[in-house]
């Protein structure tokens, strides 16, 4: 991983981001070029991982409920924000370097069917932006767009990912994944320019 980072660090002026929840694989990856730091756990699965996401650019942290919840998705995102906001604070991370990711496709212990709290989560962005942090969505291919659209194949779900990230854009989204950048792109800006 390392290797690949300094490679690309090399070719491209676009900040490198590292995946992972792992203090010492966090790093490793700053040392050898990322800039940011995305982490799934939202600062809650390695102790260490706070001390280090603290020297990144920036960091990502998703909201993730591993516990069965019997809370409205809405109310359950706000807590689970407001913890990882606290860690984040207490670690010392300037609060300019955070970015929030609701973790669409992680809650499957919900009360609701999973891919219902998908879309609710994608419905409610916009009560999100009260933490005043740009918010991360994570929705190309998912697989509430497969359950919606009755497309098991991932790949075949281009047209529900762009409808669904066009909402999610709209509804407040800052910064979107996606596998298929250009059409996205083209969904993105019509949804910004519409919100």
């Amino acid at each position: 991983m390392t290797a690949a980072l300094s490679a690309l660090r090399g070719v491209v002026e676009v900040p490198l981001s590292a995946d992972t929840q792992r203090a010492a694989v966090a790093a490793a990856a700053l040392a050898a070029g990322a800039s940011v730091i995305n982490d799934v756990s939202g600062l809650g699965h390695d102790p260490r991982m706070a001390e280090v996401a603290a020297q990144a650019e920036g960091v990502i942290l998703m909201a993730r409920n591993d516990e069965p919840s019997q809370s409205p998705p809405l109310q359950m995102l706000l807590h689970l924000f407001r913890a990882i906001l606290a860690r984040a604070g207490q670690a010392g991370i300037p609060e300019e370097r955070i970015v929030l990711d609701p973790g669409i496709g992680f809650y499957r212990r919900a009360a609701l069917p999973w891919d219902e709290v998908d879309c609710l989560v994608i419905r409610d962005l916009a009560q999100l932006r009260a933490f005043g942090r740009p918010l991360l969505v994570g929705i190309s291919r998912k697989s509430f767009i497969g359950k919606i659209s009755g497309r098991q194949d991932p790949s075949d779900r281009l047209w529900g990912s762009l409808a669904a990230t066009a909402v999610a854009v709209y509804n407040g989204a800052a910064l979107v994944r996606t596998h298929d950048v250009a059409a996205t792109r083209d969904a993105v800006r019509v949804a910004e320019r519409l919100r």
